[in-house]
């Protein structure tokens, strides 16, 4: 495996989810199942938009050097990373359980983390938590037609309208098998 470029996979979060980075200078944000190479916390920090950016992934810090190529490990070698400002912004934890401080962050992202033993009720526990007021918590990619939405869908439903909002943005399409496949972009924000 080659890791992705870090300025490329960067770019692609500013766009999967939305962002206004601008909006995010100073501002407190978790990457939720970043991976154990957090290349879009790497690049908040590099750029200095937030000094108050987060990791959080189950893996143990850079965990997926073992499956890199020797392309992949040149890229990246182990003794640069590990010295790297990230590790010190990286959190072993499981979104079920968020080691971070209660009314503390401004954006929770969360990219391809949904499984099926993925305890959704769980996770907007802690959300509710640890997000701030006007904070926002985005999760993507949401396949429209999958049992994924309709897990959340369920878990909206129950959501306290008086403390969160929610809206569902449609990000791409594509064709595959004769069908149009959705992808679709969760925005949930706390009042």
């Amino acid at each position: 495996m080659i890791p992705p470029d870090q300025k490329e996979h960067f770019n692609r979060y500013v766009e999967e989810f939305s962002l206004d980075i601008e909006k995010l200078k100073d501002k407190v944000v978790l990457d939720v199942g970043s991976g154990s190479n957090p290349l879009f916390v790497s690049e908040l920090l590099e750029e200095g938009v937030t000094q108050k950016a987060y990791a959080i992934d189950q893996e143990d810090f850079f965990a997926e050097f073992d499956h890199y190529l020797p392309e992949g490990r040149e890229k990246y070698p182990r003794e640069k990373v590990h010295k790297s400002p990230v590790k010190k912004h990286y959190i072993k934890a499981k979104v079920e359980a968020l080691p971070i401080k209660p009314d503390s962050v401004d954006l929770v992202l969360m990219r391809a983390v949904i499984r099926p033993e993925t305890d959704l009720t769980k996770v907007f526990e802690q959300i509710d938590i640890v997000l701030k007021p006007n904070g926002e918590f985005k999760i993507y990619p949401i396949f429209r037609d999958s049992e994924d939405r309709e897990r959340l869908d369920e878990i909206l439903s129950k959501l306290d309208s008086d403390k969160f909002e929610y809206e569902w943005r449609e990000v791409d399409s594509y064709e595959a098998g004769g069908k149009r496949h959705y992808r679709d972009l969760l925005i949930v924000r706390k009042k």
